[in-house]
């Protein structure tokens, strides 16, 4: 299972996508083989790291799960995958969403069923989940797209969740859900 987050950027120092990601891969759940990569907050270089990170597997990953931050404090499972991006904050390397074009020919939905991934979730301890289809337009929704591209063409389930901010929800808290949830996932799609 390769799983996927960010770093800091904007106003969020400590992103706990990218630090969950790391966890689980220095922690996996018992029976899983997971590898953790931090990706860059920049719109043209995000989709071609989460690349990167499928062929430095040193096994084809069964399971691409990509992390990402948002304010609220719920799970937020996407169930879509926009062409076009659109949103108003400048990435890392200062870039803005409306001056790349669209990262295809579609919108991308996932074949992993997001309201099913927030059952898992609550079930695994979280305190509220929620499907959207709304990926917010930013890195976040690049990566998605990049993440549904590799999952086809590896054949395998791919799916990206926005994790709770740190000041709801602690990175200790969130990585037990995930570590919880982690082998369910796998179990429900394979």
């Amino acid at each position: 299972m390769l799983i996927t987050g960010f770093g800091a950027f904007l106003d969020v120092d400590r992103n706990p996508s990218g630090l969950a990601a790391l966890a689980l891969e220095a922690d996996p759940p018992p029976g899983l083989r997971v590898v953790g990569r931090e990706l860059p907050v920049e719109l043209e270089r995000a989709g071609a790291a989460l690349e990167a990170a499928v062929a430095d597997c040193p096994r084809p990953p069964s399971w691409l799960l990509s992390l990402g931050v948002h304010r609220g404090d719920w799970f937020r499972p996407e169930g879509l995958a926009r062409a076009r991006l659109a949103s108003a904050k400048p990435d890392n390397a200062g870039r803005y969403a409306a001056d790349l074009p669209p990262l295809g020919d579609r919108d991308l939905v996932p074949r992993v069923d997001p309201a099913r991934v927030a059952e898992i979730l609550l079930e695994c301890g979280a305190r509220e989940a929620r499907p959207s289809r709304d990926a917010g337009g930013y890195v976040c929704e690049r990566t998605f797209y990049a993440n549904l591209v590799a999952a086809d063409r590896g054949g395998v389930p791919g799916i990206f969740l926005h994790v709770p901010h740190l000041e709801h929800v602690s990175l200790e808290q969130q990585v037990a859900v995930l570590r919880r949830a982690l082998p369910r996932f796998v179990a429900t799609w394979r």
